[in-house]
């Protein structure tokens, strides 16, 4: 089986610097046009997918919609690859952020009150992982969340948390095979 991992597209949102979390997020005009390339990039590549799984918070489902759209692909929600939860934090700017009190938290345990750490994100990765093993032998294509993909390259590559975090994936497909354990970027769309 191979997943092909893809961040969901810019939100009007996060361009404003506003962290979303579990909110639902709009795709700007750029957002749908790059999901577009990217599906566009995906059809070149020769792979052959078998669907799409997305997170149902709205700019995921967009973008997921727009890429299945082009490659004519069916689009599954799973709420399992959501983003963190940022609690307290979601709606606020970056800069209306107490940062300080945040980074006191041991990494794996690190969140904003009200929200997950990266350790119950990471818990929800192995739960969606067990739920596709009845897929093996077939290629989809994951769209998610900037955390949520992270803690899926810690699980499948065997990361350490810290390592996968520094990970760039915002302009890239990352595919990963399932069987090899082996991680190759594909596109690169900016």
């Amino acid at each position: 089986m191979k997943l092909i991992l893809i961040k969901h597209r810019e939100t009007e949102e996060g361009k404003k610097g506003i962290i979303l979390g579990s909110l639902p997020g709009t795709l700007t005009e750029k957002g749908k046009k790059d999901a577009k390339e990217i599906a566009n990039n995906l059809k070149k590549s020769g792979l052959v997918f078998d669907g799409i799984i997305t997170s149902d918070l709205e700019r995921a489902k967009d973008t997921a919609e727009i890429i299945g759209k082009e490659l004519k692909l069916q689009v599954k929600t799973n709420k399992l690859i959501r983003e963190r939860k940022a609690g307290i934090a979601e709606g606020k700017t970056e800069k209306e952020i107490n940062w300080e009190e945040y980074e006191k938290q041991p990494l794996l345990k690190r969140k904003h009150k009200g929200g997950e750490s990266f350790s119950d994100v990471k818990e929800r990765a192995k739960k969606f992982i067990k739920s596709i093993k009845r897929f093996r032998n077939r290629d989809i294509i994951i769209v998610s969340h900037d955390v949520f993909i992270k803690m899926l390259l810690s699980i499948w590559m065997n990361y350490p948390v810290k390592k996968s975090l520094s990970e760039d994936i915002r302009n890239k497909a990352i595919i990963i095979d399932t069987e090899k354990k082996k991680k190759t970027d594909i596109i690169t769309i900016l």
